[in-house]
């Protein structure tokens, strides 16, 4: 049971995050029409540009969690080593963003309103907090040498 919610976990949040940046990256103004961007008039031309470009190689990688989470589920011999590059590049998106984040709006760059800030804050935390159980259920599931 834990194999499959996990993997149903990876491949959900996995699809979403890889689609809803695959829209940020192709069609901003859709993107933030429905909610996946920050609006203009609350950010500044820098973070817009930051979010563009992290939208580009979000597409490029957040594919592997999906994958690795359909792996999971069909316990596939591939799933462990597939799921250690997803977690880790989750875990280093969620970090690393919420620090670029911090950073930007202590610098007095505009980066969207309280509750835009909120929403990126449970993305980034719950990125983070994904990454650290796949690592644990990979680690446990490692094949014997």
């Amino acid at each position: 049971m834990i194999r499959i919610t996990i993997g149903l976990l990876c491949l959900l949040f996995g699809a979403f995050g890889w689609f809803t940046q695959l829209i940020s990256w192709t069609a901003p103004a859709l993107a933030r029409r429905l909610g996946f961007q920050e609006g203009e008039r609350d950010t500044d031309p820098l973070y817009r540009t930051a979010e563009w470009w992290t939208a580009l190689w979000d597409t490029l990688v957040l594919w592997t969690l999906a994958a690795a989470g359909l792996l999971i589920m069909v316990r596939h011999p591939f799933a462990p080593w597939l799921s250690l590059i997803a977690a880790g590049i989750l875990l280093d998106a969620g970090g690393r963003e919420a620090a670029k984040y911090a950073a930007l709006r202590r610098s007095g760059v505009r980066t969207g309103t309280p509750a835009q800030l909120r929403r990126a804050a449970a993305a980034y935390l719950s990125m983070i907090l994904l990454s650290l159980i796949l690592l644990t259920y990979t680690l446990l599931h490692l094949p014997s040498p």
